[in-house]
Parts: structure tokens; sequence; C-alpha cells
């Protein structure tokens, strides 16, 4: 996630508009060190737009052929009395 967001930062972009999320729990691991749990969603980013900073102009290339939803699958692990993401992958190479 944070190399997506310097990636970002490194081009003047910036997202506007809230995706859309409806994550559920695939797997959780409470007996294990540390405490983990499989994540699945389906990122609906059609009401959002990537933009430049600058101009405010959209970065999307028309007619692009990447789907609007795409699933994505994240891992969390317990830290003390939080979770917290350690890995969040996206599949681009379809839709959901």
């Amino acid at each position: 996630m944070l190399v997506t967001l310097d990636w970002y930062k490194q081009r003047g972009l910036k997202v506007v508009g809230e995706p859309r999320t409806a994550p559920g729990i695939n797997s959780v691991d409470l007996h294990g060190k540390p405490k983990t749990a499989v994540l699945s969603d389906c990122l609906d980013s059609s009401p959002s737009d990537t933009v430049y900073k600058s101009t405010g102009k959209s970065a999307v290339i028309k007619g692009s052929q990447e789907p609007d939803r795409r699933p994505v699958t994240a891992k969390a692990a317990a830290v003390g009395d939080r979770w917290l993401i350690s890995e969040y992958e996206v599949d681009r190479t379809r839709t959901c």
C-alpha cells in the first residue's frame, strides 16, 4: 500500500471520489503467533477517478480494458490489540 501511495505521489496523482468496498473474512487463525486472517473484497473504483493534482484532469487512459471492479485479497496480522494489513493484492486480470 505504501509503495502505491509513493508511486502516486512521485507522479503528482491523487484519487478523488470514494471507491466502494464490501470486504469479507475468508479465514482466521487465532492459534498462530501472530494471529492472522485472510480477507477478500470486490473493489469497485467506478465512483472514483485518478487525477493529476496540478490540473485535476483524469489520468485514466480512455478505452482502458482494466475493469472497474477488481478482486482484492488481503492478509492481516494481530499486533497487540490491533489488526494490521500485512499483504494486499489486487487482481487486475479479472472482474468481480
